[in-house]
């Protein structure tokens, strides 16, 4: 289940060759996209009337996932997640979906206010209003005869307004809706009764996941992109590498499912790590056994045959190193950011820096979307050799819960940090060295 607030940016063993790294076989996830509005409201606790920002039209060539927010805007929102998992994994996940209502500007009507859903009271209420608001999206959208639910693999719900997914230091509208991967669990669990899933005429939706229509709030421009595809990472099977009791980072910028979601605001989501491409069988680390005088591994996304993308070395029947090479020296887009901050009042937005430098680098979509960038790594904070240290001991006892990396103590997933000490997800205080 992904539903993460975050605060960190206002501010989750084989033996092989490098001539047989990927050895999965393409996944296909056809996905049917929903688009409902809630009963329109004039409550200043969330954002927005409760319909979709069709009428309104952004002006600004710098701005991210700009209105107006109509089918052709979703349509491009799912082929950014398919030309993002296209890249990442090597081609072995292929996405394609459609977008209902098929009219351009329509949305299938919900029966409640959005704050019915959210009623920003206790967790159970909370999570129930967000189980019901994808049973009430589901039924909605099983009247429209053009919806076959049985010939899709994922179902996404694209609700009118913003996700709260982002925290402030003060949240105006706490009763925006959360985004998150849905379950039968999930709703087993916060709805009274015998919940079989979503009731549809070809049967019971059982997964799916909740996404607002932009991420934009607060004078802060967040793509969608990233929340998006790090929750088709939770349908692929991918854990969480934060810590969801402290809502911590676990392992920072460097994968997909953690902060790194969100690099560059959400345009330039980071790549799963490597333990995460290992367990998904996109690659085939080479283990390595007996001392050896060098290894070499070759820069991700290079695809060199002459060399292993991943490395593993083993420390104990439990434990064992990864190592990869991330990152493009020859890109800082943080340094770009400061230099075309100068002399300026106000801040430029990082989709404004990629179309200054790389331009002609990039993919946009009719609606405005950046569909695709050349190397999603270029959102991480530099290059070189990251070593993760991972615990399969962990990963088994705390896997179900999706909490691997819960306690910071021991996590299932880990970074060696180059400095020795272990700062990533810590909070230090003015006058604590860590600070």
């Amino acid at each position: 289940m992904k539903n993460i607030i975050f605060s960190l940016i206002a501010l989750l063993v084989f033996q092989g060759t490098a001539l047989a790294q990927f050895i999965a076989e393409a996944q296909s996830i056809h996905i049917c996209a929903i688009r409902v509005e809630f009963q329109e409201d004039d409550n200043e606790l969330t954002t927005g009337d409760g319909t979709f920002m069709i009428d309104t039209v952004t002006t600004d060539s710098f701005a991210i996932d700009p209105a107006p927010h109509n089918r052709q805007y979703f349509q491009d929102q799912i082929q950014a997640a398919a030309n993002y998992f296209n890249n990442v994994s090597n081609g072995n996940v292929v996405i394609t979906g459609d977008v209902f209502p098929r009219d351009d500007t329509s949305a299938y009507q919900l029966p409640e206010e959005m704050g019915y859903y959210n009623p920003n009271t206790t967790e159970a209420e909370i999570n129930s209003g967000i189980a019901r608001l994808f049973i009430d999206a589901v039924q909605a959208a099983d009247a429209d005869d053009d919806i076959i639910f049985e010939n899709y693999d994922l179902v996404i719900i694209f609700h009118a307004g913003v996700g709260r997914d982002i925290a402030f230091d003060y949240d105006p509208t706490p009763q925006d809706i959360s985004s998150l991967y849905v379950t039968l669990d999930f709703m087993q669990k916060w709805i009274s009764g015998a919940v079989q899933g979503a009731p549809a005429d070809s049967g019971f939706i059982t997964q799916g996941i909740i996404l607002p229509e932009t991420e934009n709030q607060e004078d802060e421009q967040i793509a969608l992109t990233g929340m998006f595809v790090s929750n088709i990472g939770t349908h692929l099977g991918l854990y969480d590498l934060f810590s969801p009791s402290k809502q911590r980072t676990g392992v920072g910028r460097f994968s997909l499912m953690d902060a790194g979601l969100l690099n560059l605001n959400g345009l330039a989501p980071a790549p799963p790590g490597a333990y995460s491409r290992k367990k998904l069988g996109w690659i085939q680390p080479q283990l390595i056994t007996q001392p050896m005088d060098k290894i070499e591994v070759a820069r991700y996304g290079t695809h060199n045959p002459a060399l292993p993308e991943i490395v593993q070395i083993p420390i104990n029947d439990d434990e064992y190193y990864l190592i990869e090479f991330r990152g493009d020296y020859r890109v800082n887009i943080d340094s770009l950011f400061i230099e075309m901050l100068e002399g300026r009042d106000e801040y430029p937005t990082y989709l404004e820096v990629l179309k200054i430098y790389f331009g002609d680098q990039l993919d946009f979509g009719e609606s405005g979307v950046l569909l695709s960038l050349p190397d999603y790594d270029w959102g991480l904070p530099g290059s070189g050799i990251l070593i993760w240290h991972v615990d399969e001991r962990i990963i088994a006892e705390k896997g179900l819960t999706n909490s691997i990396n819960d306690d910071p103590n021991y996590r299932g997933v880990d970074i060696e940090e180059a400095d020795g000490s272990q700062d990533i997800g810590q909070i230090y205080n003015f006058l604590e060295p860590g600070y």
